[in-house]
């Protein structure tokens, strides 16, 4: 099943404000907006970054410069997350990483797209005086896919902060809590201000916060 965007008319894909960089829903389409590799889910993860680059380079940044990465996959549980996260996190060699998050999803906008990202970039932001980051291990199973198992979980460029998603596990990637959503709240909420106050931050500096739950009531 798929779902189409009710509109003809061209889009824009990046744009930026002050020094910031948006681009949104960069996905593995051709000129002509169809998807170039179906159901090759690795190849379409490189058209992706490919019209990522494209879309940057036209407001001066590089993929050096992005701060911040989300990509909508669709899966309904069957693909796993390290892999994607692994091959994401490959094209983007300097250290630190950007802050990555991963929502699976289980439609997309264009018939046969698997996945589309979205990205935040901040040209230079590598040569400023305050750029602070943590890092967490990934657990030894999922190693191996990383050229280096490390992952940010925390990104702080100038007075730019990105935090990425953040799960109720442990640190071999155990679920904490299993079930309970209250209680995994907490833990994420803790995890979060943590990340922030290493970054010279706190929870109340934020500016937007995203929360991702199963659910379908209020009570829920």
């Amino acid at each position: 099943m798929n779902w189409q965007l009710p509109i003809v008319q061209k889009h824009h894909l990046a744009a930026s404000a002050g020094d910031l960089t948006f681009v949104g829903g960069a996905g593995d389409l051709s000129a002509e907006g169809k998807v170039r590799h179906i159901d090759d889910f690795d190849a379409q993860i490189m058209g992706c970054i490919e019209n990522l680059a494209t879309s940057l380079a036209e407001q001066g940044c590089d993929l050096t410069d992005v701060v911040r990465l989300k990509a909508y996959y669709k899966s309904t549980g069957e693909r796993d997350e390290w892999t994607v996260l692994a091959s994401l996190q490959q094209h983007f060699s300097a250290q630190p990483a950007p802050a990555i998050s991963l929502h699976p999803v289980p439609l997309q906008p264009f018939e046969h797209q698997l996945i589309q990202i979205q990205a935040i970039a901040l040209k230079g932001w590598r040569e400023l005086d305050d750029v602070r980051f943590v890092e967490a291990d990934v657990p030894n199973g999922p190693a191996s896919m990383f050229a280096r198992p490390k992952i940010t979980t925390g990104l702080r460029a100038g007075e730019f902060i990105s935090v990425p998603a953040a799960v109720a596990t442990d640190a071999s990637g155990d679920v904490l809590s299993p079930g309970d959503g209250l209680a995994q709240s907490g833990i994420v909420m803790t995890k979060l201000g943590d990340i922030l106050e290493a970054l010279g931050a706190g929870l109340q500096d934020a500016v937007k916060m995203e929360g991702y739950y199963f659910g379908t009531t209020m009570d829920e």
